[in-house]
């Protein structure tokens, strides 16, 4: 009666363990959504690139310069979590 009793714990453990870890898993970001720059207030596509001198710059301000949307809509409520980039941004 005490072997099963520690059975019956050791695997309610186990099963509370493996809830735990997919509740608290958070889901990874989809790597293929497009790249969008704000240029003057108009979401554009763009090469899915860091900034830098031959793709874009992303200029210091309060703006949103580049970021990356669900279902591909740009929309601020769409923004997927991550991968908003701050600034003002300016092809190059």
């Amino acid at each position: 009666m005490k072997n099963q009793m520690k059975v019956l714990l050791r695997g309610g453990v186990l099963m509370l363990a493996a809830v735990f870890a997919f509740a608290f898993t958070e889901p990874k970001v989809e790597s293929n959504n497009q790249l969008f720059g704000n240029l003057n207030g108009t979401w554009v596509p763009i090469p899915d690139q860091p900034p830098g001198p031959s793709t874009y710059a992303c200029e210091d301000s309060q703006n949103t310069c580049v970021a990356k949307f669900q279902n591909d809509i740009p929309d601020m409520d769409n923004v997927i979590p991550g991968t908003l980039i701050e600034g003002t941004y300016r092809p190059n």
